[in-house]
């Protein structure tokens, strides 16, 4: 009995150890809400955040060239970006963020 209880208890772990922990994060500027880019579509394993740059530290702020900006992460570390273009929106096509997503998750 102990060895199936700790067979499992294993499993349960080896599981957690090699979740899914993805990130989108969207950084805009409060003056630039009206650019916000609609990210409903994520799917639920997803963790989406959203910030406002004037709120952020300096040392981020210096790293923000346009707003908005999508970053996903996988765990701590930024693993794709897209930033907005001269007119302060982003346009990036639902279908290309699922795919980015999809690749993170089988790649990373």
């Amino acid at each position: 009995m102990k060895l199936v209880l700790s067979s499992i208890v294993c499993f349960f772990v080896s599981l957690s150890a090699y979740a899914q922990d993805i990130t989108v994060l969207q950084i805009n500027a409060k003056w630039n809400t009206r650019n916000n880019v609609e990210l409903s579509y994520l799917p639920d394993d997803v963790n989406y955040k959203f910030a406002y740059l004037e709120e952020q530290p300096e040392q981020i702020k210096q790293q923000i060239k346009s707003v908005p900006t999508i970053i996903v992460f996988k765990g701590n570390k930024a693993i794709i970006q897209w930033d907005a273009d001269i007119s302060f929106q982003l346009r990036i096509p639902k279908e290309k963020v699922l795919a980015s997503i999809k690749d993170v998750k089988e790649t990373f």
